[in-house]
């Protein structure tokens, strides 16, 4: 019988344009063009995006992480990031902004973000995954 993998909590997780720090408050982020969904003129189709991350661990402990962005369709992952979250005793939670940077989206379509974090011996654990939508416009 093999032991679970203890990993963070996923409790958010939102593309957007832009996750920028406020310059008025500690630990408030704004989030820019969160979105479900893109509308563009053509394809191939660049955009930039970044994912907001709200993780929960209840206990000391440093995790590294990857998020892959998924054409539906084929299963290929059109874009990926890493990314490294530490969490101490007293934490209740962390935001967590993640730049996926430029990605290229071939066709119309549904594509998924998935989560992962790397549990021991690099055993990966999926965490959550979030859809979001490539449509054409008309005319």
């Amino acid at each position: 019988m093999s032991l679970a993998v203890m990993t963070p909590r996923l409790r958010s997780f939102v593309f957007c344009d832009e996750v920028v720090l406020s310059d008025i408050e500690d630990a408030v982020y704004n989030l820019e063009g969160a979105r479900e969904q893109i509308v563009v003129d053509s394809f191939p189709h660049w955009h930039s995006l970044n994912v907001f991350l709200a993780l929960a661990y209840f206990q000391g402990g440093s995790f590294r992480g990857q998020i892959s962005l998924i054409q539906d369709d084929t299963e290929e992952i059109i874009q990926d990031a890493d990314f490294f979250v530490s969490f101490d005793s007293e934490d209740d939670g962390v935001f967590l902004p993640v730049e996926l940077g430029s990605c290229i989206f071939p066709e119309p379509g549904g594509y998924t973000g998935e989560i992962w974090f790397f549990g021991g011996k690099d055993q990966m654990v999926q965490k959550g995954q979030r859809s979001i939508l490539l449509i054409q416009r008309e005319g």
